[in-house]
């Protein structure tokens, strides 16, 4: 009998093992819970579909299955698993769950996606090896929640095995880090193995093979950053492909709709995402649209969804990608060794989502490939780490650490929301702005940071308000590309920056409150580095209160592109020098530079610098004195002002009471475009213009006229402009359009006769004028693609 109670005992335990579950729920091991559905347990290779309604607890790792479509609920339990399917699709209202905001999943779980290359399409528009969410379908993954990334506390030279970081970390043993480049080579970053941890000191599996910048550096006040990165690639949730990665076919993950060609509207179809702590590996399906590591697809406003504290690494196609959706969030999360674009917004229409704290390690570029869709719309042969096509979100504290191309790339991006767009505090480094490998020609014009707008968009693209920056070895740090037409010029303003150890610091645009560094600690056996500071190449440029530090002999803190004048002119005030030259062009020029205090020229008053070289600026000789040391003269203000127009030259656009057309909407349009002269305007199809003052007051000016639209359709339209003249002593010229080059002058012109009235010229179908006598007015009519010279 003394035996019996023991055992009776045990058995009764056994019973109560597992608490008992809510109806419609079971654990995926127990074969009576599937038959309770009318199914049967599901076996390797099988489809397995979890009705709406019910709820399975995976509690064992099952062998390679099918597709698995998630209607109800699938959760991981608490211990470590892994699951290997074709597809898995969580349909709405259906979820998935691994861990929760409350309790973080703590074990390691792995979903491995299978299957060979294929052009199946599952579910309208998945494709195929994918996690995916549709029609409601939820996402939730929460993982532990990591110290993602830091800084190196010092310089770790190469050969070193041990790092220390600016903060004790929570890395372990066996996991993976990555550490960025600080040299203009963004190939010197380098994947390690931790050995062990101790606080804040690092031990690695083998040795560097580059140094790695560490320390930080103070210059006039100002602290320069450029310390390496260190980012964790291991995660205790893995979502990945499987070993097959040929043509690079991986799996891949998708938010969506219930369309894949159309933004969803109803809350009730979008599906959700909350995704923390989740290794993302040998993912994106190459050269295939929409087949990226983690994608919101057409899914429309999205507030509440996130991607956080996760890590992307050998993938195969781009990382990040917010297509046709608002109002996520993606933060702290790393991504290294992206080939394509690494983060990317994708049609424009992209509003309110904030990419903050997050870290992008060399960006590669795709080989280029001609008559390629992808590429020729999306140019993946010019990789971005950040490629942006909707301007109106936030990027707040991001690393941009390296890459074969460029860093943040605004592509042809249209009106910006200036209350939702913020740039704030992001760095940027490591940038080669190399030629895309393979591609026919040159890449035009780049920065690390590089805005360009629609030529011929009626609209204004900006204002890209660039604020706490800090860029530093780069070809190119900062370049905005000028557009044809004024009211859709790219404008940019930097302010609060920190740029160092760049070939050019920041090209034709202003500039305020900021340090610009030519050579610092962080040595570089690159040649360019360091060379120029601002360089002036056709756009108004405004130097406020900027410090240079550091350049030397052969190198020059502003500079012009060109000798040949493109545009107007630089404005400089407060400017302060610490070791630091200027050496203007040695040609013939136009250029020249308005410093309102002296502190350009060194005289402490205000005056106007325009380059000592001969050609051109000799007339300045008698009225300048050449400042001591640099290839430059100083004018007096109004002998400069009076010698321009004794020698029939422009005023230029900063001088008193310049000219303006007013546009009858109420635009004022100054007296110059970003790519010619002042007196030079680029008008829009369909406007009206007025000059705001009196056209005897002018030697000449001159008027273009472009089409309104890009996809110009071949038709002329045109535009009208009114000039006040009190005299009749003037004649109006046709211009060749193609020769109108800054300092043209119209070389080849046709005088053009007057009509006889207004109703003459409104019905005019070629470039005309009419002179109203009586009201002191001259009316011109352009027409697309011509040019007009109004000259006394």
């Amino acid at each position: 009998m003394r035996s019996f109670w023991p055992a009776l005992l045990l058995l009764l335990a056994a019973c109560q093992v597992s608490p008992a579950l809510p109806p419609n729920t079971g654990y995926w091991s127990d074969a009576r819970f599937w038959a309770g559905l009318g199914l049967s347990k599901p076996q390797e290779g099988q489809d397995v579909t979890i009705p709406a309604g019910v709820r399975v607890i995976l509690d064992e790792s099952p062998p390679p299955l099918g597709g698995v479509t998630v209607l109800g609920e699938l959760e991981f339990a608490r211990k470590d698993l892994s699951l290997t399917v074709r597809y898995l699709m969580v349909h709405g209202p259906g979820a998935l769950r691994i861990g929760s905001e409350e309790a973080p999943f703590t074990h390691r779980a792995v979903i491995t996606l299978s299957g060979p290359p294929s052009d199946e399409d599952v579910m309208l528009g998945m494709g195929t090896k994918f996690l995916g969410a549709m029609m409601g379908g939820r996402l939730e993954i929460i993982g532990e929640n990591r110290v993602a990334w830091t800084k190196l506390a010092q310089t770790a030279p190469a050969g070193t095995t041990q790092i220390r970081l600016v903060e004790p970390v929570d890395w372990r043993v066996g996991e993976e880090v990555v550490i960025a480049s600080t040299a203009l080579d963004p190939h010197q970053a380098e994947v390690r193995t931790i050995r062990a941890v101790q606080g804040t000191l690092v031990t690695l599996d083998r040795p560097l093979a580059y140094g790695h910048f560490g320390e930080l550096q103070t210059f006039a006040g100002r602290v320069l950053d450029e310390r390496a990165e260190v980012g964790l690639l291991s995660r205790n949730i893995v979502i990945q492909g499987d070993d097959n990665q040929a043509e690079g076919f991986g799996g891949h993950v998708m938010v969506m709709g219930a369309s894949p060609s159309r933004r969803e509207t109803n809350p009730a179809l979008r599906s959700h995402a909350r995704v923390r702590g989740v290794e993302f590996r040998r993912l994106g399906q190459f050269n295939r649209l929409a087949r990226y590591p983690f994608h919101w697809h057409y899914n429309g406003d999205s507030s509440g969804d996130y991607l956080e504290n996760s890590s992307f690494h050998s993938n195969f196609q781009r990382g990040i990608v917010v297509h046709s959706t608002d109002n996520v969030l993606v933060r702290n999360n790393v991504l290294y060794g992206t080939l394509g674009h690494s983060v990317m917004t994708e049609d424009g229409s992209e509003q309110g989502n904030r990419f903050e704290r997050n870290l992008v390690v060399l960006t590669r570029a795709f080989p280029y490939l001609p008559s390629n869709p992808i590429q020729e719309a999306q140019n993946d042969h010019k990789a971005a780490s950040f490629w942006i096509k909707g301007p109106s979100n936030a990027f707040v504290g991001n690393a941009a650490a390296g890459g074969e191309f460029t860093a943040f790339w605004f592509d042809n991006v249209g009106a910006v929301d200036a209350s939702r767009f913020e740039f704030r505090d992001n760095v940027i480094h490591s940038y080669l702005l190399g030629k895309a490998i393979g591609a026919p020609g040159n890449t035009g014009d780049l920065g690390a940071l590089w805005i360009t707008g629609d030529r011929a968009a009626p609209r204004v693209h900006g204002p890209f308000l660039l604020q706490g920056l800090t860029i530093y070895k780069t070809r190119s740090a900062l370049w905005a590309n000028p557009v044809g037409d004024p009211a859709g010029e790219v404008q940019m303003e930097v302010r609060d920056a920190v740029l160092a150890d760049n070939g050019v610091a920041i090209g034709s645009h202003g500039i305020r409150d900021s340090l610009i560094v030519g050579k610092s600690a962080n040595l570089d056996a690159e040649g360019e580095i360091g060379r120029l500071g601002v360089q002036e190449y056709g756009g108004t440029t405004t130097l406020e209160n900027v410090t240079f530090v550091n350049f030397g002999p052969g190198t020059s803190a502003i500079a012009t592109r060109n000798c040949f004048r493109e545009g107007p002119n630089m404005v400089v005030e407060g400017l302060r020098w610490v070791d630091a030259q200027f050496s203007l062009c040695n040609g013939s020029s136009d250029l020249s530079i308005l410093d309102r205090d002296g502190s350009l020229s060194g005289t402490g008053r205000m005056g106007v610098v325009v380059p000592a070289a001969p050609g051109s600026q000799a007339m300045y000789t008698q009225a300048c004195t050449l400042i001591a040391g640099v290839n430059a003269r100083v004018c007096p203000v109004w002998e400069y002002f009076n010698l321009l127009l004794e020698t029939d030259r422009f005023f230029r656009s900063y001088a008193p009471d310049a000219p303006n057309l007013l546009r009858d909407d109420g635009v004022v349009q100054s007296g110059s475009d970003i790519s010619n002269p002042p007196f030079y305007w680029t008008l829009i199809e369909g406007q009206r213009y007025t000059l705001q003052t009196d056209l005897t007051r002018w030697q000449y000016v001159r008027l273009r006229l472009y089409p309104k639209y890009k996809n110009y359709d071949g038709v002329p339209r045109a535009a009208v402009v009114v000039l006040p003249s009190s005299t009749p002593a003037f004649t109006v010229y046709r211009c060749a359009l193609e020769l109108q080059r800054p300092g043209t002058q119209c070389a080849e012109k046709t005088e053009l006769a007057p009509l006889g009235g207004l109703a003459e010229l409104e019905s005019a179908s070629q470039p005309a004028y009419h002179y109203d006598a009586a009201a002191g007015r001259i009316y011109l009519k352009l027409f697309t693609h011509t040019s007009l010279l109004v000259q006394r």
